[in-house]
């Protein structure tokens, strides 16, 4: 018995100090480069239309970025190696992400009546755990079990 507490503690040393946050500075990164990359391509292509001045530069900042991001996670957050099956597959996480995000945006601004900063940060928290799940099923190979 004491040997599977041990193990269940260094499991638990392992996915707190070391996957987790490492996903989480990935996440830091990727939310400073979205958050320069994407304003930049709207300051540097002036479209006509409103919808095209929002439209395209955010498009053409995802398709820029998930590479990128897809690099993050493989390399520093995952250390495992890069697939390019799994690289297609990679930016389907941002569905259950954008889901999770707006739902709680929703019920916070609008049933709670939270402040629309603070709302932002608690649904990014709260998404969080459930992203590094996603992420890591998509990203990792060969897994035994989830951790």
């Amino acid at each position: 018995m004491k040997n599977l507490y041990l193990r269940i503690k260094d499991l638990i040393l392992y996915f707190l100090h070391q996957e987790i946050i490492r996903f989480l500075i990935a996440g830091g990164i990727n939310t400073i480069i979205g958050g320069i990359l994407i304003p930049s391509l709207i300051l540097l292509y002036n479209f006509e239309s409103d919808l095209a001045r929002t439209f395209i530069p955010l498009i053409g900042g995802y398709l820029i970025w998930f590479p990128f991001a897809y690099l993050i996670q493989v390399h520093f957050v995952f250390k495992t190696e890069f697939d390019i099956k799994r690289f297609f597959i990679y930016p389907t996480t941002q569905i259950p992400n954008y889901l999770i995000n707006q739902s709680l945006l929703y019920i916070f601004r609008n049933m709670l009546g939270i402040d629309e900063l603070i709302a932002l940060v608690v649904a990014a928290i709260l998404a969080a755990p459930i992203m590094f799940v996603l992420v890591r099923l998509v990203v990792k190979k060969e897994q035994k079990g989830l951790f």
